[in-house]
């Protein structure tokens, strides 16, 4: 794997991303941002300007104007009067939105679970009233099973990476976006259910995003938990949704400078390339990426690649 510094504009980017932000260069991907929390991302998008993108043009900073209900299907949530704001309205939301999913589809991609590891889940965590780690979702829904505690084996076990794809062209839909979000949020519930602890990265990879030539290809890559934190199911829902991408990644991808217009298009990673992106991102003991990338807006083979990619990456979990 190659680094490199990219072009004077990113003189002002940390270059290590165990400090919060970084872009570099790197052979096999191309530019690579990575962001290690929404804090971090806020304070680089509250740049006044950007580096070297549209003539300065920020469209995805804080403070660039936003409204609810667009074609990025942006909750109202997201706004104080639910209509309108900032972008930085927005990305602060990530952590504060009572997001569930489409009760629909969250159902038809639970039924396509497969059973073996529905019973993971019914076998190893127990709720109860007195014990456990707190479960924001079921506390919102006034769930008097809002206390969580997981039955973990004494052996110590390993810190687990598990990166979900966000990305999809301007005709998906924001729905077919959130299958991924959901077979995402289910894999962390299994996992930790069994004891290891995971660290979730919303990843979005494109071509053509950047260069006068539009060849550069780019990777934006944000944490959205850290291993050992308890977060509500409805964090990672917003944080790896459409909209999320169509406003904070598009930002991330300005950020970094030199971008096209259009901000390239969205397509699927290789696993030369996944394995690139394992050996840059801060060390965990095993990497897992649920590569699904949705080419149309059919519902039900979203789902099925959604889960055949559960199960390609749970299933050595539980053998």
């Amino acid at each position: 794997m190659t680094k490199g510094d990219i072009s004077k504009a990113q003189s002002c980017v940390n270059g290590n991303p165990c400090n919060g932000y970084s872009v570099e260069a790197v052979e096999g991907i191309g530019k690579v941002t990575v962001c290690m929390g929404v804090a971090p991302l806020i304070s680089a998008l509250s740049c006044k300007k950007s580096v070297g993108v549209h003539g300065g043009k920020f469209r995805y900073g804080t403070t660039a104007p936003a409204k609810a209900n667009d074609w990025r299907d942006i909750p109202a949530e997201c706004f104080k009067n639910g209509k309108s704001g900032t972008h930085g309205d927005i990305y602060e939301s990530f952590y504060t939105n009572e997001t569930q999913a489409p009760e629909d589809i969250s159902k038809a991609v639970w039924d396509a679970v497969p059973e073996a590891m529905k019973e993971v889940l019914n076998d190893e965590v127990r709720f109860n009233s007195i014990l456990g780690e707190i479960n924001l979702d079921r506390l919102f829904m006034g769930d008097r099973r809002f206390l969580r505690r997981r039955v973990q084996d004494e052996q110590n076990k390993p810190i687990i990476g598990l990166a979900v794809p966000v990305q999809a062209n301007c005709n998906i839909r924001t729905e077919i976006v959130s299958i991924r979000s959901i077979v995402c949020a289910i894999a962390v519930e299994i996992l930790e259910s069994m004891g290891y602890c995971v660290e979730v990265y919303a990843v979005a990879y494109g071509r053509g995003e950047y260069g006068d030539s539009g060849q550069k290809n780019g990777l934006q890559a944000l944490r959205i938990k850290q291993a050992g934190e308890t977060m509500a199911t409805s964090t990672i829902l917003n944080s790896t949704s459409g909209w999320a991408f169509r406003t904070a990644f598009f930002g991330m991808i300005e950020y970094a400078g030199d971008a096209q217009a259009g901000l390239g298009s969205s397509c699927a990673m290789t696993e030369e390339q996944i394995d690139l992106l394992q050996a840059y991102l801060p060390a965990v003991d095993d990497f897992l990426m649920l590569n699904c990338y949705p080419t149309s807006n059919n519902r039900e083979a979203a789902i099925k690649q959604a889960i055949d990619e559960l199960v390609r990456n749970i299933t050595p979990y539980l053998e």
